[in-house]
């Protein structure tokens, strides 16, 4: 059975088994985002609607944050509020890329996904999941255990996007970006990283472009130039 948005609807069975939870009285009781595999706080129940059920914290946990965990593991896209014609906007802008940032020991510390619409959400782990909003730790480059474990001899391209770092890393290339585009900030804990190293920025030709270069260039590096000198 499907819902408005294209969503086939799970059982109650499927539920229980992604949730790592039991039916009782008709409804999944599973541990919450966050809680241990003993946690029985939240419940999801069957109903009509789009997405086929409905989840509720006993323990007071975000509601979104419950759809969303409900939701990721039932491996649906995240939920989104209705705009003003009734429909769900995840039916237009779907999300069609997933960029993980790592610690550097390779454990997931950020998830930035990326809709069809060019907009960008952000999602912290949570050690069961994903949770919304960044993650309150320090901010760390894109693509990090692999930066750290690169000759440091090597040179590292700094660009704005995860999509081109990735192409870059694909062709042999030590290549980074950092969470917020041309937005975010250079801060202490990210430049770091760079200590010592050759960095070429090599920034999108823009007026944020601009500000990605002009801050990139004040990080500790043994030398760093854009990709606009040449």
């Amino acid at each position: 059975m499907r819902g408005n948005t294209g969503l086939r609807k799970p059982t109650l069975e499927e539920i229980a088994r992604v949730l790592g939870g039991e039916i009782s009285a008709g409804q999944v009781k599973a541990p919450g985002p966050g809680h241990s595999a003993q946690d029985r706080s939240l419940s999801v129940k069957l109903a009509d609607g789009d997405a086929g059920y409905v989840v509720y914290s006993h323990a007071g946990d975000d509601p979104i944050v419950c759809k969303d965990y409900v939701r990721e593991r039932l491996g649906q896209p995240r939920w989104q509020p209705r705009n003003g014609n009734g429909q769900d906007r995840n039916e237009h802008d779907p999300v069609i890329a997933n960029y993980i940032y790592r610690t550097a020991d390779g454990k997931p510390y950020l998830r930035v996904q990326r809709t069809a619409r060019k907009k960008f959400w952000q999602q912290h782990a949570n050690g069961t999941g994903w949770q919304s909003g960044a993650p309150k730790g320090p901010r760390i480059p894109y693509r990090l255990p692999e930066l750290l474990a690169a000759d440091p001899e090597a040179a590292v391209y700094l660009v704005e996007g995860k999509k081109d770092a990735d192409r870059l890393a694909s062709l042999g290339f030590v290549a980074t970006t950092s969470s917020g585009g041309s937005n975010g900030k250079w801060t202490p804990e990210l430049r770091e990283h760079f200590a010592g190293r050759v960095v070429y920025i090599i920034p999108d030709n823009d007026d944020p472009g601009e500000k990605i270069r002009a801050a990139g260039c004040t990080q500790p590096a043994r030398h760093c130039c854009d990709g606009f000198d040449h």
